[in-house]
């Protein structure tokens, strides 16, 4: 999704390290998209329960990225 991303708004993405601030400045991004991946990745869960909604939070995440990645920008 980062590479997604970072591809969409013209930019290299060299490795992970700093990538969700990164994604966080870009201007074609889901509005959340950086703090609602590291809320997940900073605590999956710990129950079946919790990393079912973690996994459902990334499909959302997923989604977003899609549909920023599939808009064309006036103009681009």
């Amino acid at each position: 999704m980062v590479a997604a991303l970072s591809g969409h708004n013209g930019r290299w993405l060299l490795n992970e390290k700093g990538a969700l601030r990164l994604i966080a400045q870009m201007r074609r991004r889901p509005d959340i998209f950086a703090e609602e991946v590291e809320s997940v990745l900073a605590r999956p869960g710990a129950t079946s329960d919790e990393l079912g909604a973690s996994v459902e939070r990334m499909r959302a995440a997923l989604a977003d990225v899609r549909a920023v990645c599939g808009r064309r920008e006036p103009g681009g």
